[in-house]
């Protein structure tokens, strides 16, 4: 029969055994190293590139005053552009700003806002111009579309444009 020692100390053995046991076992297990994909690297990239230079929080291109900008739209694809801020505030005592796409005849285009980019990015709403015709569509634009309220610093509202129909070729013009 084993003593209360003898059986403590080969308790603490035994322990100590398996311990040991365990760590090296985990120390040599194999594992297999896997190769880099380069196609979901490059998605990834891509994705990142695309999320950085065109989302709602990030758009692609910011809208000076009196600059035609053109732009080629594609289907499902969103291509965000902001207003200029530094422009607004150089125009005191200007309260009338306006929105102009000018398209081909037949062309049938869409104009979105997003007020709350820093929340959601998704809750983009369609606005409906002043003034259209088969070239031309015009749209007011409002104080909060260059300036923030609550900081009374640089809106980050987000603006898209999207094709319906026709060709995807606009000119885009702030004025």
């Amino acid at each position: 029969m084993l003593s209360k020692n003898n059986l403590v100390n080969r308790s603490k053995y035994t322990i100590l055994l398996f311990c040991s046991g365990l760590s090296f076992y985990s120390n040599c297990s194999y594992q297999k190293e896997v190769p880099n994909d380069p196609l979901v690297q490059l998605f990834v990239i891509n994705f990142a590139n695309e999320y950085y230079s065109n989302s709602c929080k990030n758009p692609k291109l910011v809208l000076r005053k009196n600059t035609n900008h053109t732009i080629e739209l594609k289907p499902n694809e969103k291509s965000w552009f902001r207003f200029s801020y530094e422009d607004y505030k150089a125009q005191s005592g200007v309260t009338d700003y306006f929105f102009k796409i000018t398209k081909q005849s037949g062309t049938a285009v869409q104009f979105y806002t997003n007020n709350n980019c820093l929340t959601y990015a998704d809750s983009a709403y369609k606005r409906l111009p002043i003034a259209t015709s088969a070239t031309e569509d015009t749209y007011r634009l409002y104080k909060s579309d260059f300036e923030s309220y609550s900081t009374f610093g640089a809106s980050e509202n987000g603006y898209y444009l999207e094709i319906l129909s026709g060709n995807p070729n606009l000119i885009i013009r702030q004025y």
